[in-house]
């Protein structure tokens, strides 16, 4: 039997707690969902500047092909749509991490957390009260882990 302590990459409040202690889980169940609302506003804020910008290149890209602009503003539009692309992606990647989600199959263990408590971030040098405490049965379970679970030994 191999035991994991696992817990969230940020921090936040518990909105949702989708397992009871001793439940088994599949590899990749939401097990805990942390407050978005945030994240997922900013996000959406993102990606309607990186359609702007996407409509502002294809503008520009008709206007250089009728020689009103120059090519280093067409370059710039480029370089702003990528820009724009890039930190709504990152936004989504981050509203993604208020997700916790089961590492693999198991069986879980006894959890201390509840609905509407803040979680603070557990990095993996830190072994005191890790929030949830899963025990995992897997034999089939070698690859390592990923970083939302921290081996026990």
């Amino acid at each position: 039997m191999r035991g994991v302590d696992i817990s969230t990459e940020v921090t936040g409040l518990v909105r949702t707690l989708r397992f009871q202690s001793g439940d088994e889980a599949k590899a990749g169940q939401v097990l805990v969902e942390l407050n978005a609302d945030t994240e997922v506003a900013q996000q959406r804020a993102l990606e309607a500047a990186a359609e702007l910008s996407a409509t502002v290149y294809e503008r520009d890209k008709a206007q250089y092909e009728a020689q009103a602009i120059s090519k280093a503003q067409l370059d710039a539009d480029a370089a702003d749509l990528k820009n724009k692309r890039a930190q709504a992606a990152a936004q989504a990647a981050l509203a993604a991490k208020k997700t916790l989600r089961a590492p693999f199959a198991g069986r879980l263990g006894i959890t201390t957390v509840n609905p509407g408590q803040y979680l603070t971030r557990v990095t993996k040098s830190s072994r005191c009260s890790p929030w949830i405490r899963s025990m995992w049965t897997s034999s089939s379970h070698n690859s390592s882990l990923p970083r939302s679970a921290m081996a026990r030994r």
